[in-house]
C-alpha cells in the first residue's frame, strides 16, 4: 500500500516528467523552423516587393517668358515642365495620375526659389478617373478650379493638359479628353469661381 509521501512523490516526478515533455516540444522565440534558414520577420521582408520609382513630368508657369523656356501660354508666360518621382508610376495612367495628384496637391503660388507659378494653388481638385483605350484617353477631374484672373484661366488649361500629354507615351499620337466635373478643361473659365 501507498503512503501518502509516496503517492505526492510520484505525482511530482509525474508533473516534472510531463512538464519537460511539453518544454521540449514547445518552440523557444529564439527557434526557427527547420529548413527555412530565416526568422519569420526575415522572410516577409525579402518576400516584399518595393515599387519601382517612376519620372512624372508637372507643368508650371514661367510668368512674363513670352514663349523663351517652353510653348507661350497664358498673356505672355511660358509652359514649363518639372520633373518630379512618384512610385509604382510605372504605366502611362499611374504617371498622368500620380503627376495630376502631385500639382493638385501642391497649394504654393510659386515653385520653391524657381519661381515658377502654379496658377492652381488655390483649386482643390480630385483626378476621378484616367481610362487609356487605344489611342484615346480620358481625364476626369472634380473639385472646383479657383482664378486669379483671366490670365490664369488659360495657364490652369495649360498645366493640367501638358501634365497629362507629358507623361503619355512619347511614341504615340493620343486623342485627349479632360473634362472637370464633366465639363471640357477649355471652359474652366465657366467653372473657376472668380
Amino acid at each position: 500500500m501507498l503512503t501518502r509521501s509516496s503517492i505526492l512523490l510520484l505525482s511530482g516526478l509525474l508533473l516534472t516528467s510531463c512538464s519537460g515533455a511539453i518544454q521540449n516540444n514547445t518552440p523557444t522565440p529564439d527557434s526557427t523552423e527547420v529548413g527555412s534558414g530565416l526568422d519569420s520577420n526575415t522572410e516577409s521582408s525579402i518576400n516584399l516587393k518595393q515599387p519601382e520609382q517612376a519620372t512624372v513630368e508637372i507643368a508650371y508657369i514661367a510668368l512674363n517668358d513670352n514663349g523663351v523656356n517652353g510653348p507661350l501660354v497664358g498673356c505672355g508666360d511660358s509652359e514649363v515642365l518639372v520633373e518630379d518621382s512618384a512610385f509604382g508610376a510605372t504605366t502611362a495612367k499611374a504617371r498622368i495620375q500620380s503627376a495630376l495628384g502631385k500639382l493638385f496637391a501642391n497649394k504654393d503660388q510659386y515653385l520653391g526659389e524657381s519661381g515658377l507659378y502654379n496658377a492652381l494653388y488655390q483649386s482643390v481638385l480630385t483626378v476621378d478617373s484616367v481610362t487609356i483605350e487605344g489611342k484615346e484617353v480620358a481625364v476626369e477631374i472634380s473639385g472646383e478650379t479657383l482664378s486669379a484672373g483671366e490670365c490664369d484661366d488659360p495657364r490652369m488649361v495649360s498645366q493640367i493638359r501638358a501634365t497629362v500629354e507629358n507623361n503619355l507615351d512619347s511614341d504615340k499620337k493620343f486623342i485627349i479628353t479632360i473634362n472637370i466635373n464633366g465639363k471640357p478643361l477649355e471652359k474652366i473659365q465657366d467653372l473657376s469661381g472668380q
